[in-house]
């Protein structure tokens, strides 16, 4: 982990002009990005490009937004943390929020808020997302700010602020592993030890272990342009905003080290039970995981599909049913919760079990319009704001995930046929993962529950 010589970074006199052209105060009555109202833009019209350097572009025209979402996305998540360095690239997604060469002690964050927008970052397992919201005529500065992240990241990193987010960063590791919600320590009851996505128990003692020259090398091998996407989204004019994404991101170079290679390889997951116990308000969970994700849309479709029919045979007063899917780029998760005061996990089982045997043959196709309304919805509302809308759009340019566009017609499209063909997959199957949980929530997370106990075993 010892970091090499900066000088494929350090960019110099070949992006002094790029800095010298930050947006000034003028700037902020520009109106260049601004698509104008009466030229009726398509609200379907994305653009797709890529830059020389390999950063890959999208912007979506969204007519009538007020706001626009900026995202970039790096192809870097908790699964390249190198063994023994569990948790870094959540370590490094605080360090580059905090700092950029130009814009020092959160300079970026209050940059945008002084235009009232907002910033944010997340790390999943496979991809690194910084967001943000501006008005209109803030994005200049929203391109300016990432595109500063982008080339000087290496150089702004310090020993100083390392201690501290070391601290925030194992802070949060260890409430997490205390509260049920945290989809990590769920997840990571369902791969092995030598699953690329496989979470560490000790992770908060990683980031610890950390030292700047690591985390300096780290940031050079995966922030590059060419394992990168920038998506914009809202009221743009699409040319103006890709001559100013090529001005600001133009100008950094790929490095000529061939980016890092993942692995592809997926050993066979065994199936687990998880059980942890609270008390108070009842919450079962049931996880299947599949490796085939299928047509975009069609796994949303079937989740809806098993929650109607789990709520056909579960009678228990106060019960509400969640579907979902979490996609990955190695594997797809269709989850199913199920909350009752005082409920049991045995009280599920059972009636799922039936539910299973029974997919797709309670639901006649009449009734299958319910379940795409249903599922319809909930990816509307995920893709509804423009900062949420171009992180999906710039996730999806450097992974596997299916494009927003591509998701909602999915949504629409597809057959009910389709949709039981593939429930036939998973008829008389059980979950990957089960769990129930109950009990009262800590003062230090409200409304997230303290897990007293866990038990695994193979199913």
């Amino acid at each position: 982990m010892r970091v090499r010589q900066p000088t494929e970074w350090t960019l110099g006199s070949s992006l002094g002009i790029l800095r010298a052209m930050r947006p000034s105060a003028c700037w902020l009555a520009a109106t260049l990005l601004l698509a104008p109202s009466a030229a009726g833009a398509d609200p379907a019209q994305v653009v797709t490009q890529e830059l020389a350097n390999g950063l890959k572009v999208r912007i979506e025209v969204r007519p009538g937004d007020l706001e626009v979402g900026v995202a970039v996305a790096y192809r870097v998540g908790q699964r390249d943390a190198p063994p023994g360095y569990e948790g870094l690239p959540h370590l490094l997604e605080h360090m580059a929020f905090r700092n950029t060469q130009h814009l020092p002690d959160l300079g970026g964050y209050r940059a945008i808020a002084a235009l009232g927008g907002s910033s944010g970052a997340s790390t999943t397992l496979d991809a690194t997302v910084y967001r943000q919201s501006v008005p209109p005529e803030g994005l200049a500065n929203a391109l300016w700010v990432e595109s500063d992240r982008m080339a000087f990241l290496v150089e702004s990193l310090r020993q100083d602020d390392l201690r501290l987010e070391q601290q925030i960063v194992a802070s949060e590791l260890s409430l997490r592993r205390g509260a049920d919600g945290d989809p990590g320590f769920l997840i990571s009851r369902l791969f092995p030890d030598d699953h690329p996505y496989h979470i560490s128990a000790d992770e908060a003692a990683a980031v610890r272990a950390v030292d700047l020259a690591g985390l300096q090398g780290f940031a050079q091998r995966h922030y590059r342009p060419d394992r990168a996407a920038v998506a914009v989204v809202g009221d743009v004019d699409p040319a103006a905003v890709l001559a100013e994404i090529e001005r600001y991101f133009g100008p950094i170079p790929r490095p000529a080290a061939d980016p890092p290679a993942r692995d592809a390889a997926v050993p066979d997951v065994p199936c687990y039970s998880v059980q942890a116990s609270r008390q108070g308000r009842g919450t079962s969970l049931m996880i299947w995981r599949t490796r085939d994700p299928g047509p975009p849309g069609e796994l949303e479709l079937l989740a809806e599909l098993i929650a109607q029919e789990a709520d056909e045979l579960i009678h228990l007063p106060g019960t509400s049913i969640h579907a979902s899917v979490q996609r990955f780029d190695l594997e797809t998760l269709v989850n199913l919760e199920v909350k009752a005061p005082g409920l049991k996990l045995a009280q599920v089982q059972g009636p799922l079990h039936r539910s299973l045997g029974e997919l797709g043959r309670r639901t006649v196709a009449g009734q299958f319009a319910k379940v795409r309304k249903a599922a319809a919805f909930k990816v509307s509302e995920a893709l509804e704001s423009a900062p949420d809308r171009a992180a999906a759009w710039a996730s999806s340019a450097i992974s596997s995930l299916p494009s927003p566009e591509a998701l909602e017609r999915g949504v629409q499209q597809l057959t009910y046929e389709a949709i039981i063909a593939r429930a036939g997959a998973l008829r008389g199957s059980r979950p990957d993962l089960w769990f129930e949980l109950e009990g009262r929530p800590p003062r230090t997370i409200p409304d997230a529950p303290k897990i007293a106990k866990v038990t695994c075993r193979r199913l």
